[in-house]
C-alpha cells in the first residue's frame, strides 16, 4: 500500500507542458552589492516565479552610447557570482566589448538559481523562469530597439541561457544564444539513471543531488540522488533537449562553443541534435584543449567574442 501511495506522488507531480511558460513578476531589493565589478553599477530585485520560491538577484550595468548590442552574461553552478570576476582576462573582455559599443549586463543570484524550498516540487523548467524573466526585463530595460540582444553563459549559465527559448518562447526577443560548456541540463533522464552504455551523461553523487534540489528534495535523498527509474518521465519533461515546447529558431542564431576536452560534449550534443532536428540552425565549435570553463582558456575567450561581435 505505501509503494502504491508513493507511487502515486511522484507520478502525480509530473506536469504536461502543452504551452509555453508564463515569465515572473520583479520587484525591488534594498540594499547594495559589494561584489560589483569594478566600472558597473550593480542593482537588487526580487523575481517571484509561478510554483517556486522568490528569490533575489542583482544585476551590474555597463552600458555605452548608441549601441550595436547589448550581451548579458550569466554564470555557471549556483549562478552567484559575476560572470567578469572568474578570471584576470575577463574585465579585459568587458572593456573590449565596451569599445565596440555593446552594452555589457550581467546576472548574480543571491541564492543558488536551481534550487527550489524543502519539500516544494518546482523543477528546473519552472525554476528557470527566474533567467527567463530576467532576460525580459533586461531586454526591455536597456535594449534599444535599434541593437541586437545576446545571451551568453557557461556551464549551468549555459542553461540559463538556453531554458528561457525552448520553455518560455524568449527567442522573439534574443538575437544571438551562446551556450558555452552546456547545457548541462540537457538530457536528466541520462544524466541521473547513470545507464550502462551513457557514461558520457553520468552525473556524479554531488550533481545528482544537486538536480534533486530542484525538486524539493535537500537530504541526499531525493530521486536522482538514487537514481529511482520511476522519475524519469519527470526528467524527461525536464530537460532542456527534450521537454520544451519551441525548438525552432528562425530569427535566433545559435553558436555552441565546447572545449574538446569537456565531457559535456555528450550531454550538451543532445541539446544540438533536438535544435537542429527542429530546423534551427546550430553552429556548434569545438576547441581543441580546453577544458569546461572556456573562458579560462584565450583560445575559448576569442571564439566567444568572435561568435558575440559576428555581424
Amino acid at each position: 500500500m505505501m509503494f502504491l501511495i508513493l507511487t502515486w506522488i511522484l507520478f502525480s507531480t509530473i506536469p504536461a507542458f502543452a504551452q509555453t511558460f508564463p515569465l515572473g513578476t520583479i520587484s525591488p531589493l534594498a540594499g547594495g552589492d559589494s561584489t560589483c565589478p569594478a566600472g558597473f553599477t550593480c542593482r537588487g530585485l526580487k523575481v517571484t516565479c509561478p510554483g517556486t520560491p522568490q528569490v533575489a538577484t542583482f544585476y551590474a550595468t555597463r552600458l555605452t552610447v548608441n549601441p550595436v548590442g547589448t550581451v548579458i552574461f550569466f554564470t555557471g553552478g549556483a549562478g552567484t557570482t559575476y560572470w567578469s570576476s572568474a578570471n584576470e582576462f575577463l574585465p579585459s573582455f568587458v572593456n573590449d566589448l565596451i569599445a565596440l559599443r555593446y552594452n555589457v549586463l550581467q546576472v548574480r543570484w543571491k541564492s543558488e538559481w536551481e534550487a527550489s524550498a524543502r519539500g516544494l516540487n518546482s523543477g528546473i523548467a519552472k525554476l528557470a523562469c527566474r533567467p527567463a524573466t530576467m532576460i525580459s526585463y533586461l531586454h526591455k530595460t536597456f535594449q534599444p530597439a535599434t541593437s541586437r540582444l545576446i545571451i551568453t553563459g557557461n556551464s549551468g549559465g549555459a542553461s540559463q541561457v538556453s531554458y528561457p527559448l525552448a520553455y518560455y518562447g524568449l527567442d522573439q526577443i534574443v538575437d544571438v544564444m551562446i551556450p558555452t560548456g552546456g547545457p548541462p541540463h540537457s538530457a536528466l533522464q541520462k544524466s541521473c539513471m547513470q545507464n550502462a552504455g551513457e557514461d558520457g551523461y553520468w552525473f556524479d553523487a554531488g550533481r545528482r543531488s544537486r538536480i534533486d534540489n530542484a525538486f524539493g528534495f535537500f537530504s541526499a535523498n531525493g530521486p536522482c540522488y538514487l537514481r529511482d527509474g520511476r522519475y524519469i518521465p519527470r526528467w524527461t519533461a525536464e530537460s532542456v533537449a527534450y521537454g520544451g515546447t519551441d525548438y525552432f529558431y528562425d530569427n535566433t542564431r545559435v553558436h555552441m562553443i565546447i572545449g574538446a576536452k569537456d565531457r559535456i560534449q555528450v550531454i550538451a550534443s543532445d541539446y544540438e541534435q533536438k535544435l537542429t532536428d527542429s530546423g534551427t540552425p546550430v553552429v556548434l565549435e569545438i576547441l581543441p584543449n580546453v577544458g569546461h570553463d572556456i573562458f579560462d582558456y584565450s583560445l575559448g575567450r576569442d571564439a566567444l567574442f568572435s561568435a558575440i561581435t559576428q555581424r
